[in-house]
């Protein structure tokens, strides 16, 4: 299913979605075929007129998977700007501040047969802290812990850049730029960008493939490696270009202020965004390691092909809790297929203590 399947006007997302959700509902209901997360919203938004970024999702299970799986506490809104490298991530909804039941849940495997439709709206602008209002084109899935639904891509714009004329001046005077520094940084004893033995088959066609080990043991002296190998779309910004020159020229100088930077290895021809997205299956909060890699050799067909492969217990931004993990990667509009692993403690490992 894909955007506008809905069959929602762009107006009517801002509107009260009771009377789409009931007929939803019914639509779902009626067709045993429709499973997974959907996900809808407005093509544009006129930055004039509105302040925010409404969708519309529904979720198809089975009573079980519903029960297991609680849209409630993990279900994650991800967004890509697609005219840049930037990806925000935050949880599709507000945390319960109320302490949860202390019941016992019910065992999954006693349920009935049967499916559980819900139907529910949810803002982009509420949800994701830093969320800009300003023109650009964001492309937003909602991720369900290894599930995903299909992709939603909205143009923000003013009344100004609605204009043909105005939108051929602004791309005649935009810089293609260059390509950010590699990052990790290569060191003199690593590059984690050359292919490995156990790095995953290239994809044939643009995407990112991933590998992990399925369980990881947290602690000093221990590492969990994702490995990943890609086949991305290039822009041209992406592209490594040497330095004009004679060094003082007004080109040095114009290309250096227009974001010309050296990568980081003299052997790179291009250099591609890719951030790796975590989300737990109990604790939901998503991490986000930003990469900047590499490409080597021939830019094949106008699209960049390697590898790498990061340390997660040491890339994350906070120490990874102890729980399994969805691990996703994203590139643009490219998202990779999840792979899952699991972060334990020494004294649960099998090799450790207790």
């Amino acid at each position: 299913m894909n955007q506008g399947a809905f069959n929602l006007k762009n107006e009517q997302f801002w509107q009260d979605s009771t009377d789409f959700e009931e007929a939803l509902v019914d639509r779902f209901e009626e067709d045993e075929a429709l499973m997974g997360l959907f996900l809808d919203g407005p093509t544009t938004v006129g930055l004039d007129e509105q302040k925010t970024l409404p969708l519309l999702a529904v979720r198809a299970c089975s009573l079980r998977d519903n029960a297991v799986l609680s849209l409630q506490r993990r279900a994650v809104l991800v967004t890509t700007r697609l005219e840049s490298y930037e990806t925000l991530a935050a949880l599709a909804f507000r945390p319960a501040t109320a302490p949860r039941s202390r019941r016992p849940p019910r065992d999954p495997d006693t349920l009935p047969e049967g499916r559980a439709v819900k139907v529910f709206p949810l803002s982009l602008t509420e949800r994701v802290d830093g969320f800009p209002l300003k023109p650009g084109t964001w492309q937003t899935t909602l991720l369900l812990h290894d599930q995903r639904s299909n992709l939603v891509v909205t143009r923000l714009e003013r009344v100004s850049s609605r204009d043909p004329a105005v939108r051929e001046f602004l791309a005649a005077q935009r810089h293609p730029g260059y390509p950010a520094a590699i990052s990790p940084p290569i060191t003199p004893s690593m590059n984690p960008y050359l292919r490995r033995s156990d790095s995953p088959p290239p994809p044939e066609q643009p995407g990112i493939a991933l590998a992990i080990e399925p369980v990881a043991v947290e602690g000093p002296g221990h590492s969990c490696w994702l490995r990943g190998s890609f086949c991305l779309p290039l822009r041209p910004r992406d592209v490594v270009r040497p330095l004009p020159g004679p060094p003082g020229s007004p080109a040095e100088k114009q290309a250096l202020a227009a974001g010309w930077l050296d990568v980081g290895d003299a052997k790179a021809t291009a250099v591609v965004p890719v951030t790796i997205l975590l989300t737990g299956a109990e604790d939901a909060e998503p991490f986000l390691v930003p990469l900047n890699v590499p490409a080597y050799g021939a830019l094949d067909r106008q699209v960049a092909r390697g590898h790498f492969a990061v340390d997660l217990l040491a890339g994350a931004p906070h120490p990874l809790p102890i729980q399994s993990y969805a691990v996703w990667a994203l590139s643009r509009t490219i998202i990779s297929d999840p792979v899952v692993v699991s972060i334990v403690t020494e004294a649960t490992s099998p090799t450790g203590g207790g």
